[in-house]
């Protein structure tokens, strides 16, 4: 049986609780979101996937810079040859980011086969507010095409960049395939 105690009690205790909740819960680092990707990829006579893919990211709050996770699965391999950042000025001119440990602006890393990082923003540095950058990434993925028994080939590509916060609001594909290669 519940009386107007046990009611005032737990109001009380949720009001309590709503008040320290803020600091038991994680800091938001912020937000990422991409108002403009755009793909082009051409499937070689090799079985060689090229790939030009400029992603135009929005960074609020206290992220460092970007990432990129690849999808690779049973033998397949990722290549970068190149990754740029585009200057949002008027010449639209590209800083080519270096290898390395991530300490300093304008460098990347690989943390592992599959995950690409790269900085933008120094930890010491204001929180991005609302800032946009463009990076473009060239890669080749190698080992895509799997022959079945029939001796017909498989080409299965997400084109899209899976693990992100917010969708893609502006998407542009373009692709083309080596004429040795015929879509069912």
């Amino acid at each position: 049986m519940h009386t107007r105690r046990s009611h005032r009690l737990r109001a009380a205790l949720l009001g309590a609780f709503l008040a320290v909740a803020p600091q038991l819960l994680p800091a938001q680092s912020g937000l990422l979101e991409w108002p403009r990707v755009t793909v082009t990829a051409h499937l070689d006579s090799t079985g060689a996937l090229h790939v030009r893919e400029a992603q135009t990211i929005r960074f609020t709050g206290d992220w460092n810079g970007g990432e990129r996770y690849f999808d690779l699965r049973g033998g397949q391999a990722i290549v970068l040859h190149s990754l740029t950042r585009l200057d949002s000025g008027e010449t639209g001119d590209g800083r080519a980011l270096r290898a390395g440990d991530l300490s300093q602006i304008d460098e990347f890393d690989w943390t592992d086969s599959r995950t690409l990082r790269w900085r933008g923003r120094l930890p010491e540095d204001p929180p991005f507010d609302r800032v946009l950058r463009t990076y473009t990434l060239v890669y080749t993925y190698q080992n895509l095409i799997r022959a079945d028994d029939g001796g017909r080939y498989a080409f299965d590509r997400d084109f899209g960049i899976g693990a992100r916060m917010s969708p893609i609001e502006d998407y542009s594909l373009t692709f083309t395939m080596d004429s040795v290669w015929a879509a069912d």
